[in-house]
């Protein structure tokens, strides 16, 4: 029997996972600080199924080791009505599917009826525990850095200001959540946002990193530059960050690693789409 149960009873439901990316998303679920929908399929031996819906990034989690014939029609009724239904009104057609076990990425065809999937990879990194932070220089002249709280937020003549608030919401339960608990750093080129740095999957001590550069100031090391204020925010709060990229976005990871990141996880990850 499949049952729908509130994010903040996960903990119940699964142990703190020890892979480190799963574990990042789960605390921050948790905690109110990323928009969920969780399900728990009940299988026999007392063994159960778990989806867990990420409304941050848009990725449907499938947690356990075996998956019987009974859980896996409930998980593809499941999909191919509610969840399908609500990606549609919320605009979440597109998304990805991480499975937790081979039983269940094998199984995803069969959960997923009628959705064609290519698997991709995503890089999940740590900030090294020795690394000493030296202030990034940017090549752009006259490029000022500021930290993104409810006051910057309300600076509406800001150029760009737009996508940086878009980028919040999408990844936040709401702006004020994430004036409340989360944090970023912007980087302004006189009135007009060129870089931002945020703060996702947010929980007491550990947090995710987005960040977006405006296409015509890419390649002058201001993401390095926003990136390393951001960086430097965290250490000074005594909370770890990590930073997660698609495999193949190169820039992503020279930055990273420039800021002083280190790989600890390669993950496979299938893209698919609900046809509407």
């Amino acid at each position: 029997m499949i049952k729908e149960i509130s994010p903040n009873k996960i903990k119940d439901c699964i142990p703190y996972s020890s892979d480190p990316q799963m574990a990042m998303v789960l605390a921050s679920i948790i905690e109110g600080n990323t928009r969920a929908q969780f399900w728990q399929a009940t299988q026999s031996a007392n063994s159960s199924v778990c989806l867990l819906w990420d409304k941050g990034n848009n990725v449907v989690y499938l947690l356990g080791d075996t998956l019987s014939p009974e859980a896996t029609q409930e998980l593809a009724h499941l999909i191919s009505t509610q969840i399908k239904e609500q990606a549609v009104q919320e605009e979440l057609v597109r998304f990805d599917v991480r499975a937790l076990s081979p039983a269940l990425e094998e199984a995803i065809p069969r959960i997923f009826q009628g959705v064609e999937f290519h698997q991709t990879s995503k890089l999940f990194y740590v900030l090294r525990q020795d690394r000493i932070l030296t202030q990034a220089v940017p090549t752009k002249a006259a490029v000022q850095y500021a930290l993104i709280d409810q006051a910057f937020l309300e600076q509406d003549h800001l150029q760009h200001l737009q996508y940086l608030k878009a980028e919040i919401v999408a990844m936040w339960p709401s702006q004020t959540t994430f004036c409340e608990r989360g944090f970023g750093y912007a980087a302004l080129v006189a009135d007009t946002i060129v870089c931002w740095c945020t703060a996702e999957y947010v929980s007491a001590k550990t947090c995710g990193i987005g960040i977006e550069t405006i296409q015509e100031y890419q390649g002058k090391g201001i993401a390095t530059a926003t990136a390393t204020h951001f960086v430097a925010h965290c250490l000074e709060h005594n909370i770890t960050p990590y930073w997660e990229c698609n495999s193949h976005n190169s820039a992503s990871i020279r930055v990273a690693e420039k800021v002083g990141f280190e790989r600890i996880q390669k993950s496979a990850f299938w893209k698919g789409m609900f046809q509407c």
